[in-house]
């Protein structure tokens, strides 16, 4: 009976450890899910950004073939008005700060181009690297879905095994209490034999006093 007491207490200590790691597996389970939402969401910023780039290189395009028309015109401005001598001095000189202008907008444009391809390769390596915490994290979220199922069912076996050892112990302690009634009874009834094996003895000692004396009166009525 002790021994099954202590095995009901490691079973039941064993249960709760399995619940608890149950527990765990599904808040890591939770975790999992909850980090994979996140690198998604960062995935489709990135591809939002992605598209917004090349947006923006389309609309700086658009800018640098204005600002190279822009220069032609302003060098042939300049050319035209070179050879109207000084009446067309002044137009030259605008036509002049208009081509310098053009000039530091093809620039500005040509070094917007540059930094929108060097912040495209640097999203195309984090969309890459996100794509690779995604398909790790998928695995991860499997093998902790795969370890929450079989926790679980580690639990319920052993919630089950304390619940049939909880009835074994309760039916020994049954069948100690039956067989202490019976030893009980046992006691009693070799207590009664006794007295019976007693009151046998007696009636023997009766019954052979009897015979004695009923041979005596027969042999004093013959005489």
């Amino acid at each position: 009976s002790e021994g099954l007491e202590e095995l009901t207490r490691v079973v039941s200590r064993t249960e709760s450890t399995v619940r608890e790691a149950d527990e765990s597996a599904q808040t890591a389970e939770s975790n999992a899910k909850s980090s994979e939402s996140v690198v998604l969401a960062t995935s489709q910023a990135m591809k939002a950004i992605q598209s917004e780039a090349e947006e923006i290189s389309q609309i700086v395009k658009v800018i640098d073939e204005i600002a190279f028309q822009t220069n032609l015109l302003a060098l042939n401005a300049g050319v035209e008005a070179a050879r109207a001598g000084d009446t067309g001095r002044g137009f030259a000189v605008v036509a002049s700060e208009v081509r310098s202008l053009a000039q530091r907008s093809s620039e500005s444009a040509t070094n917007i181009r540059g930094l929108i391809e060097r912040s495209g390769q640097q999203v195309d390596m984090g969309s890459a690297r996100i794509n690779e915490t995604v398909e790790s994290l998928s695995g991860v979220l499997s093998a902790v879905v795969e370890i929450t199922t079989k926790t679980g069912k580690i639990a319920e076996g052993a919630r089950d095994q304390t619940i049939g050892i909880s009835e074994l112990n309760t039916r020994v302690a049954q069948l100690d209490t039956t067989t202490q009634q019976n030893a009980a009874m046992f006691e009693e009834t070799s207590a009664a034999c006794t007295s019976l094996e007693a009151a046998a003895s007696v009636l023997q000692d009766l019954t052979r006093m009897f015979r004695v004396s009923s041979l005596s009166v027969t042999r004093s009525s013959a005489a």
